[in-house]
């Protein structure tokens, strides 16, 4: 589990490196997605941002907020990274406690 603090209207990207076990995830020829769900457990539409493989043999990938996607009243959030492979197999990282998201006014 990570921790990520932002700022609500935040729009500069947030950088992570997906991990299994404890060694980077090859994301080459992967899509990716930000699954959050807000403090009540609601999922919150993450499709207005930005996702961007950085690096995909170290698994680097970089979200591009919208102004309006982190809300302080909602924080914390919870979120994993929707993992869509070559072969059409779905994971979720991290696969053990989500990852929270912790946002400020």
């Amino acid at each position: 589990m990570s921790r990520f603090y932002v700022v609500e209207g935040q729009t500069e990207p947030i950088d992570v490196q997906l991990l299994a076990d404890s060694r980077p995830l090859d994301l080459t020829g992967a899509t990716t997605t930000l699954v959050l769900r807000d403090k009540d457990g609601l999922e919150v539409d993450t499709s207005g941002g930005l996702i961007t493989i950085l690096d995909a043999p170290t698994g680097r990938v970089r979200y591009s907020p919208p102004p309006t996607l982190f809300d302080a009243t909602l924080s914390p959030y919870v979120g994993r990274w929707r993992v869509v492979d070559t072969a059409s197999k779905i994971g979720f990282w991290p696969n053990r406690e989500s990852d929270h998201w912790f946002v400020g006014l």
